[in-house]
Order: C-alpha cells, then structure tokens, then sequence
C-alpha cells in the first residue's frame, strides 16, 4: 500500500470479500438511532461527517482536500481513510486514489469515477473493498423540508459547495449496469432519498439479511 504521505495515487485491497457492506451518507434524514443500529451489523464507510455519529466505521471516505484539511485529517479516526485529491498527502494515513472520470465503475483498485459526489465515491470504495451486497442510508441527495442538506445542518462557509442534484441522479444510475454485472445487490435504506437508481428497503429488514465475516 502507498505511504500515506506521498503524493502518489494509492490503492483500495480487497480486505473483506463477500460481505455486506453500510455506506451512511450525510444527508438530512440520518438519525443517530439509525446509526447505531448499524453497528457491528456489517462492514461500515461513514462519508464525510457521517463519522462523527459512527467513529465505530471501518473505513472514512471523503473526496475533497479541503474537508480534509478542516477536520485535519480526523486523527481520531482510527480505520481506514480514503478521499481523491493530490492534497492527501499532507495527512498521515490518509489514502489517496485516482480521478478516472465522472460516470460508471472504475475496476482498477486504484481509480475512482467522481460522480459528483463522495457518497457516489463510496460505493465503489465498498465493492473494492470485497463487498458483495451494500446497503445505502443518508442517500438523501435532496434538502429536506426544512431546507437542511446534511444532518447537523450546513457545511462552513469555506467547504459549502453547490449540487446539482438532477446530474448526480445520472450518475447513480452509472453504477446500476456495473454493479448488476458483478452480481452486487445494492439497496437504498434512507429514510428519505431522492436517488431512484437502487430498489428500497428497510433498514431493519436488509440487515437481517447482513453478511459479515467473523474477525
């Protein structure tokens, strides 16, 4: 594996083949109750801030440098780190992987498709890391009725970045052929989401069906 301090692309091993794997978002519609739930039910990658309501995750995935350089590179998170920006490179233990474009799944173990997004991002870090079925929750990828696009509210000013929620829907739908090809299930148990690529379900019901290997 590439040293956390270079400034080279890093690679994603295959850790945990064949076992579910929970991608918790930040969207609005997260709840700590949720969260917990999730604990020691599957393999976790928190996305952005999710990790400060599951410091438990296995892996924390985040795109951007600058997040990174805001929570300075979250040094109390003790898994893996993973994001996609030459900055990494100032932050120990923080793996950075390489931009091979916007739609689909990259297969290499090294590249990501953007998508838009780090939850996007996500997913395909979960297959690379041996997931064989993964379940979404703070998918929301929409601002709630209160106009809130995260669960603790906003960004800072300095990290707050405009979606376009209706090009992200496209890419969503990117990943369906590709992880249908690998015989991947992916299911969206958010509690509200405006993604339609993946079929729904309820949290509860889709980890009694959880795979996870015994450490």
């Amino acid at each position: 594996m590439a040293e956390a301090s270079s400034h080279l692309p890093g690679a994603v091993e295959k850790r945990w083949p064949g076992e579910t794997f929970i991608c918790i978002g930040s969207g609005p519609s997260l709840t700590v109750d949720d969260v917990e739930f999730c604990r020691g039910k599957a393999r976790i990658v928190a996305v952005n801030d999710a990790y400060v309501l599951a410091p438990f995750a296995d892996c924390l995935y985040a795109c951007d440098g600058s997040w990174w350089d805001h929570h300075k590179g979250v040094p109390s998170f003790s898994g893996l780190k993973y994001g996609l920006t030459v900055k990494l490179g100032k932050w120990p233990g923080v793996i950075r992987l390489s931009h091979t474009g916007q739609e689909g799944f990259d297969e290499s173990s090294s590249g990501i498709r953007s998508g838009g997004n780090s939850g996007f991002q996500a997913i395909q870090v979960a297959v690379k890391l041996g997931a064989a079925r993964i379940v979404l929750l703070g998918y929301d990828m929409k601002r709630d009725a209160k106009g809130r696009s995260h669960f603790f509210g906003e960004h800072p000013k300095v990290l707050r970045k405009a979606m376009d929620y209706t090009t992200v829907q496209r890419y969503f739908k990117s990943l369906v052929v590709p992880m249908r090809n690998k015989g991947i299930e992916v299911v969206n148990c958010s509690r509200d989401t405006a993604i339609q690529a993946f079929p729904r379900m309820d949290l509860h019901a889709a980890l009694a069906q959880s795979v996870r290997a015994v450490a």
